[in-house]
């Protein structure tokens, strides 16, 4: 089974025609040196089916005049069954470089149809035939149809109708998209209000398809994951799965559904996909062991007093603000560090007259963090305003940061004349 057909808008006519056709069109221009060609001959695509109803002097293939219904199994194509109603064969096309099928206007449709096709292993599908009326004072109408089963319905490809010209000319259709197709059946069908219509070398050529191609696309469900998403090269082709993070959580694999579902494979292992899909990654919570009380936990915890300070302020030109602290305790950690971040415009410390930062980190952290205090100010040279924001605590299996509010203003000196 290979993907949808990918079918181009503009194909070149010469694509669809066998290499016998092209010889033909060079003998017709009397090139003598022909046999130096056929070796540089280049010709689009592969024939997947092809008819010539034989030649004005073929006894290979005689229809009769009877309007019948015709069928059974192409000696080339021997896979290929066709039906022809109402059509006859085109003996003495005098003036014509084509033989072929000839309909005379008998207010019925012909029918030219044919199949199946085995067609899994290409794409670009291109239809070409030649055909005309033979007077330009009736009407004619041509219809193409396509099917993917014996006992499908036909889908109109294109139809045609209009006044006739008086020469065999090249029809080109290319086949629309038929998503996961590996059989087709084809049909051409025509009527003329005037004395005939012809029909001749029909021709299916395809584009050999290249690899099937997957995209199984990751979701981390509640953590986060690089690479988004992996393409399988071809059919059979295993993937590497990528690990997962999440912050308190091991990951157990990558899944079907985001619970329950069917089991892909071990974050850093491989699978190999059928389909493009999307997996999740499923979770188990980590559990830490307070060992002074042997008690089990889920949740690393850090716990803030007092959860916001406020006036850190100061006169323009006169900062920074004076020091002002928090205290910070946990319990369950993880080993680690622990990573106190300042807000845009202020600065935290370990202690109350140096070391300001943005940013502070206590290392060697695990299981319990006793009373820490921690100094903030509003950092100096702002201009006049009020500012604010947040102190983020992370790290040591925090499920999220914890946050203390910080707010200062710089104030514009007030001058006041004397009396």
């Amino acid at each position: 089974m290979k993907t949808n057909f990918n079918i181009q808008k503009s194909v070149r006519n010469s694509r669809s025609i066998s290499a016998l056709q092209a010889l033909k069109k060079l003998q017709g221009l009397g090139l003598v040196a022909l046999f130096l060609l056929i070796g540089s001959l280049q010709v689009w695509g592969t024939d997947l089916f092809h008819e010539t109803f034989g030649d004005n002097s073929s006894s290979a293939r005689a229809w009769d005049d009877s309007y019948s219904v015709k069928s059974g199994v192409l000696s080339v194509y021997s896979s290929v069954a066709y039906t022809m109603t109402n059509v006859k064969q085109g003996k003495n096309t005098t003036g014509q470089t084509k033989s072929g099928l000839n309909q005379s206007a008998n207010g019925t449709d012909a029918v030219f149809e044919f199949g199946p096709l085995n067609v899994s292993s290409y794409e670009s599908l291109v239809l070409t035939f030649y055909w005309t009326p033979s007077s330009t004072s009736g009407t004619y109408s041509r219809s193409v149809h396509y099917k993917t089963s014996s006992s499908g319905a036909w889908t109109e490809v294109s139809k045609t109708s209009g006044n006739a010209a008086t020469s065999f000319n090249l029809q080109t259709y290319n086949l629309p998209n038929a998503a996961q197709v590996s059989t087709l059946y084809l049909k051409i069908t025509y009527n003329t209000s005037n004395t005939q219509a012809k029909i001749d070398e029909v021709n299916l050529a395809g584009t050999a398809a290249g690899p099937t191609l997957y995209t199984v696309t990751f979701d981390a469900n509640g953590g986060s994951v690089t690479p988004a998403s992996a393409t399988q090269a071809s059919a059979g082709a295993a993937i590497s799965l990528p690990t997962p993070t999440r912050s308190g959580y091991s990951c157990t694999g990558w899944f079907t559904a985001t619970s329950g579902g069917t089991k892909r494979g071990d974050a850093g292992g491989s699978y190999t996909p059928t389909a493009s899909e999307t997996i999740h990654a499923q979770w188990s919570a980590k559990t830490y062991t307070n060992y002074r009380t042997l008690c089990s936990t889920t949740d690393p915890s850090v716990l803030v007093s007092p959860a916001s300070l406020n006036e850190l302020d100061y006169i323009v030109g006169a900062g920074p603000s004076a020091a002002k602290s928090f205290s910070m305790s946990g319990s369950n950690l993880e080993s680690g560090t622990l990573t106190v971040t300042a807000p845009t415009n202020f600065q935290v410390s370990k202690a109350s007259g140096s070391g300001w930062a943005s940013s502070i980190t206590f290392t060697g952290v695990s299981g319990t963090l006793a009373a820490t205090t921690v100094y903030v100010r509003l950092a100096t040279g702002k201009s006049a305003g009020e500012y604010s924001g947040n102190v983020a605590i992370t790290g040591c299996g925090l499920a999220s940061a914890v946050n203390v509010a910080l707010s200062g203003t710089v104030y514009t000196p007030t001058i006041t004349a004397d009396p």
